[in-house]
């Protein structure tokens, strides 16, 4: 049975009542969509087996992320330590906040409980409170004023200070070992609970307490996050795939049906692969999945308004992006309870932009781009970005289940 596009609906949505708004395609499932599970538009053939996909059979059955960034690790890691998902904040370049930062994780006895990386240098101005580990491989040093506690380890590729000044000023609390491969250079307090290693020669603060022993020797921090060309996995190959591989017939729903928005749109999607145009416009755009979802856009998601993308219970969405994602106004992603059931991967290079009032359940991965806030940013989940610019208040809780097997070691 053939279903009318959702292109047929979209003139009448000021009209619809407003119960029914956010469901356009509610009542149409209702009538007996099935579910794919690899039908003639073949949703399971997108993704490829081997490195970087999982296997095509039994999607709709199946769980976890369609690209499986697990197997994406640094060299010489040999462990999970490192895959893409396994920190709450990676950036392959430099990492700045400035004002408030507080990471934290939804399970803190697992090793990565909210750890935060950069393979360039961070910056972090105000209050910073980071439940995990905190690993900077850049050789500039690791700049703070105010408040810094990491709840495990501290390594850092250059020295403890400010870049203009050559001092850091306020309180520095380590909960694990630290290793700096420069100075100290603290005016104020600095407690470390486990072990401390610095080379020869290299300062430390006039008030510091060091829990384990001091140790003397060379420090090098290995890049924390998996940023190679052989480690970011083909996202616009597997966008272009999905143009014309996939499951959008069996809904009726029409490549263009959330671009250039005015006022209200949605889709509610089962199980299946399907692909978007673009999704853009102004007013509220809506996607509601109720099974496992693959959707790959082959533009921009650039919404102006309120974009919201539920996930109902037992539903899990990897959202494929060909080019940039940006959202001015109000976001709401994923599944407050289950942030490891949506992850975003966005392939373009264009800064991934979060104006406004942002909360994110999920997990972005951005390898190419800069993800950039303005104003109050609340994520539930993960940021893995080229670069990552916070000028204001972010707020991050991880979900380590998005890891599968690696989410439930313990340290």
């Amino acid at each position: 049975m053939q279903y009318p596009s959702i292109s047929r609906f979209a003139g009448s949505f000021s009209t619809w009542p407003l119960r029914y708004r956010c469901w356009p395609l509610g009542f149409l499932l209702a009538l007996g969509v099935a579910a794919c599970d690899g039908g003639a538009t073949g949703g399971p053939a997108l993704v490829p087996g081997g490195p970087g996909g999982v296997p095509p059979a039994g999607f709709c059955a199946g769980t976890g992320p369609i690209i499986d960034l697990g197997a994406v690790l640094t060299p010489g890691s040999g462990d999970c330590d490192r895959d893409s998902f396994a920190a709450a904040l990676c950036s392959c370049t430099d990492l700045d906040v400035k004002g408030y930062l507080a990471v934290s994780s939804r399970d803190p006895m697992l090793s990565t409980a909210g750890s935060v990386g950069a393979n360039g240098d961070m910056q972090l101005f105000g209050y910073a409170d980071v439940g995990g580990s905190v690993r900077v491989a850049g050789a500039a040093p690791l700049g703070f004023y105010g408040y810094l506690r990491t709840g495990a380890q501290l390594e850092v590729g250059g020295s403890v200070a400010v870049k203009d000044s050559g001092f850091a000023a306020g309180y520095l609390e380590v909960g694990g070992d630290a290793k700096v491969a420069g100075d100290i250079a603290l005016l104020g307090y600095a407690t470390i609970a486990g072990d401390l290693t610095q080379p020869a020669g290299a300062l430390t603060p006039v008030v510091l307490d060091v829990a384990g022993a001091r140790l003397t020797g060379a420090v090098d921090v290995a890049p924390p996050c998996a940023c190679g060309e052989s480690q970011i996995p083909d996202l616009a190959g597997l966008v272009a795939d999905a143009r014309t591989h996939n499951d959008d017939p069996a809904i009726g729903l029409a490549p263009g049906a959330l671009r250039d928005v005015v006022g209200v749109a949605g889709v509610t999607l089962p199980c299946g692969h399907y692909y978007l145009d673009e999704i853009s416009g102004k007013g509220l755009i809506y996607i509601k999945a109720t099974g496992r979802v693959a959707l790959h856009i082959g533009g921009d998601v650039e919404p102006t308004g309120l974009f919201v993308i539920e996930v109902t219970p037992g539903a899990e969405v990897d959202l494929v992006i060909g080019g940039s994602l940006r959202s001015t106004g109000a976001l709401g992603f994923g599944a407050l309870d289950r942030p490891g059931s949506l992850r975003a991967y966005v392939a373009g290079g264009g800064d991934v932009r979060l104006t406004g009032a942002s909360g994110f359940a999920g997990n972005l991965y951005a390898p190419r781009a800069a993800i950039v806030g303005t104003g109050a940013t609340f994520v539930n989940g993960s940021l893995f970005g080229r670069a990552i610019e916070i000028p204001g208040f972010l707020q991050v809780s991880y979900d380590p289940t998005v890891r599968g097997d690696c989410g439930i070691e313990v340290n």
